[in-house]
């Protein structure tokens, strides 16, 4: 739900959010549509309409754990599976990842990543976020703070809106 969230954050509209089982190893997605921050305003309908970047992710509540490779590898290969259609996707699910679509991997943790996997990150471009990352995004953005502080009742409430 929190990853979801973050999407949302990030520009992306409707994030979705998997079901808890057989998600296939991708826990919530998203299509940022980049015309958002391209356009122009332009009288006819330009390329920008057609440059859409899928955001897929894989979230792991893991506090006091140190996640390392195998996990952004699992990561990386759902998407691919995803991509090649080599997995059974429920009628709802609103991930249809096309063979030349541009797609970000993300991974959330609220725990830590080892320095093979901010190592692989840099060389596959697999986009890491810790805990402390997490929870600084959310704090320069206001979510969660009251008075300077973190704000559990806060935080909760942001996180239940629709």
């Amino acid at each position: 739900e929190l990853c979801s969230k973050l999407l949302g954050l990030l520009g992306v509209e409707n994030p979705y959010q998997t079901p808890y089982v057989a998600d296939n190893g991708i826990d919530f997605f998203g299509k940022l549509k980049l015309s958002q921050f391209l356009n122009r305003g332009d009288a006819f309908d330009g390329i920008e309409k057609q440059l859409d970047v899928w955001i897929v992710g894989q979230a792991k509540h893991m506090s006091n754990a140190t996640l390392s490779t195998p996990e952004l590898r699992h990561l990386y290969g759902s998407v691919e599976f995803g991509r090649a259609k080599a997995v059974p996707r429920e009628p709802n699910h609103e991930l249809d990842l096309r063979i030349a679509d541009p797609v970000f991997c993300i991974l959330i943790t609220t725990g830590n990543f080892s320095k093979d996997s901010w190592d692989l990150s840099k060389k596959s471009g697999v986009v890491l976020m810790d805990g402390p990352m997490v929870a600084e995004f959310l704090a320069q953005r206001g979510f969660g703070v009251e008075q300077g502080r973190f704000s559990e009742e806060s935080f909760q409430e942001w996180l239940s809106e629709a």
